[in-house]
C-alpha cells in the first residue's frame, strides 16, 4: 500500500470532481438556515445534496423516498428527530444518514423511529441513536417499538450506532391486556444488514403490577426473518424480562441476543452477544416463584451461526468537517495489524462472501493508502487538515473503506463516510 497524507488524497478527489456539483442545505428550526423544516428540506433536495441538520425536529416524521441524499447532524449534540422513513432508494443509488437521533416519539406510526424499506440501493447509517417507544394498553400495541426496522433492503450498513427497543407496556390492573414484550433493537425482514461497532439492545419486558401473572419477555437485541446479519464488534444484548409484583409469581424470561427465523444466516466477528436477564420478583422469594430465565445468546433457525476469525476492525470519522479545519480519523483493531484504506465518491455495497466482509466503495478508487501499524492501545489516530474544495463546490461526501492486514490475512474493516463542507456553509 502507498503512503500518502489525507490532505493530498482529498485534494486529488476534489481535482477529479471539478464538474461535480452538490448543494449543501442548512436546516435550522429557527429559520436562520435554508429551511426551517427537515421534511421540507428533504422534499426540495435533489440527488447528491447534503443536508446539514443543525437543530432538533422532535415532532417531524420525515419520509425520504427515491432520492439519493446525505443527512448529517451538524451540532454539538445529535439533533433529535421524531422519525425517518427511508423508502425506495434505487439500485445503484445511496443514502447516508449520520450523527442524528431518532425517537422515542408518539408521532411515529411506522414500524420504528428509523425505518428502511424497499431499498434496492445502499443505505448507510453511521453514528446514530434510535430508541423505540414504550408499548401502550391497546390491542396489538402492548409490545415496545422496534428502534430500527429494515425490510426488503439488501444493502444496509450500520456503523457505530446505538439502537434500543422500546419497553413493553406495564399492566396496571387485571382489566388491562397482559404486559407487553420489549421491542427489538434492530429488526430485519427479507434484508441483508451489516453492523459494525454498534450497541443493539432489546427493550425491557413490561411489568405486571396487577398481581395477575408474569411480566412480559425482554426484546431481542437483533432479530427478524428471511434475512442475513453480519455483526462485527460492539455489543448485542437482549432486554431484561419483565417483573411480577405485588403477588409473587415467575418473572418473565429475558430477550434473546439475536433471534432469526426462516432460512437465516448470522455471521459474527469479535462481537459480544448475550441474552437478557430474567425478570425479578417483588417481594422476592414467594412460594413457588422464581426469577425469569436468561435469554439465549443466539436463536437462529435453521441455519447455524458462523464465527469469523480475527479482531473487529473499525473506523471512526469526524464530520462534517469544513475547509481549513483540522480533524482526526481513528482506526481501532488488533495491535500489530497494518491499517490502510481506499477512497471513492460512490457508496455501493458489495458483500464479498466468506470472512472478507463488505466492500462499500464504488469505482473509480483512490488508493490503497497505508496509515500505519496499530499500536498496543488498539487505537490509531490519523490527523489531517481539510483543503479548499474548489470554486462552486459546497460539499463532498467521500466513501472510505478500511483495510487490515494481520495474522489472518488481508481483509476489510468497517466502511465510513467523510463529509466535507465549504467554509461558507
Amino acid at each position: 500500500m502507498q503512503t500518502l497524507t489525507r490532505a493530498f488524497v482529498v485534494a486529488a478527489l476534489v481535482l477529479t470532481t471539478a464538474t461535480l456539483h452538490a448543494d449543501v442545505l442548512v436546516v435550522r428550526a429557527d429559520g436562520s438556515g435554508d429551511f426551517d423544516s427537515l421534511a421540507a428540506a428533504v422534499g426540495a433536495a435533489v440527488n447528491g445534496d447534503i443536508l446539514l441538520v443543525q437543530s432538533d425536529f422532535p415532532t417531524e416524521v420525515v419520509t425520504l423516498q427515491g432520492k439519493q441524499l446525505t443527512l448529517v447532524g451538524d451540532a454539538a449534540t445529535r439533533p433529535k428527530i421524531a422519525g425517518l422513513f427511508v423508502f425506495q432508494v434505487p439500485a445503484g443509488g445511496s443514502v447516508q444518514i449520520r450523527g442524528l437521533e431518532f425517537g422515542p416519539s408518539s408521532a411515529v406510526t411506522q414500524p420504528g423511529p428509523l425505518s428502511i424499506t424497499s431499498c434496492a440501493g445502499t443505505v448507510f447509517v453511521e453514528d446514530c441513536v434510535a430508541t423505540g417507544t414504550t408499548g401502550t394498553p391497546t390491542l396489538f400495541d402492548q409490545a415496545g417499538e422496534t428502534a430500527c426496522y429494515v425490510a426488503t433492503s439488501p444493502n444496509v450498513i450500520v456503523s457505530r450506532c446505538v439502537f434500543t427497543g422500546g419497553d413493553g407496556f406495564d399492566r396496571q390492573h387485571a382489566a388491562q391486556f397482559a404486559p407487553g414484550v420489549g421491542g427489538h433493537g434492530l429488526r430485519a425482514e427479507a434484508s441483508h444488514v451489516f453492523v459494525y461497532g454498534s450497541m443493539l439492545t432489546g427493550g425491557v419486558g413490561g411489568t405486571d403490577l396487577s398481581g395477575g401473572g408474569a411480566g412480559g419477555a425482554g426484546g431481542p437485541g437483533a432479530g427478524g426473518f428471511t434475512s442475513q446479519l453480519w455483526i462485527e464488534g460492539g455489543v448485542t444484548q437482549g432486554g431484561r424480562g419483565g417483573d411480577d409484583c405485588p403477588t409473587p409469581a415467575d418473572g418473565c424470561a429475558g430477550g434473546e441476543g439475536v433471534v432469526l427465523l426462516f432460512d437465516e444466516l448470522l455471521e459474527l466477528r469479535d462481537a459480544q452477544v448475550s441474552g437478557g436477564t430474567g425478570g425479578e420478583l417483588s417481594p422476592p422469594g414467594g412460594s413457588g416463584a422464581s426469577q425469569g430465565a436468561f435469554g439465549q445468546a443466539y436463536a437462529v433457525h435453521p441455519k447455524a451461526v458462523v464465527f469469523h476469525p480475527g479482531a473487529a476492525s473499525l473506523t471512526a470519522e469526524p464530520g462534517p468537517v469544513r475547509e481549513g479545519e483540522a480533524a482526526t480519523t481513528s482506526f481501532f483493531g488488533a495491535p500489530g495489524a497494518s491499517v490502510g484504506y481506499v477512497l471513492s465518491l460512490g457508496f455501493d455495497a458489495q458483500p464479498l462472501g466468506g470472512s472478507k466482509g463488505l466492500l462499500l466503495v464504488d469505482t473509480p478508487l483512490l488508493g490503497p493508502y497505508f496509515v500505519g501499524t496499530m499500536p498496543a492501545s488498539g487505537e490509531l489516530p490519523f490527523h489531517f487538515v481539510v483543503p479548499h474544495l474548489g470554486a462552486g463546490l459546497e460539499g463532498l461526501d467521500i466513501a472510505k473503506q478500511g483495510l487490515v492486514a494481520d495474522s489472518d490475512g488481508l481483509r476489510l474493516a468497517s466502511p465510513s463516510a467523510l463529509v466535507l463542507v465549504a467554509a461558507s456553509r
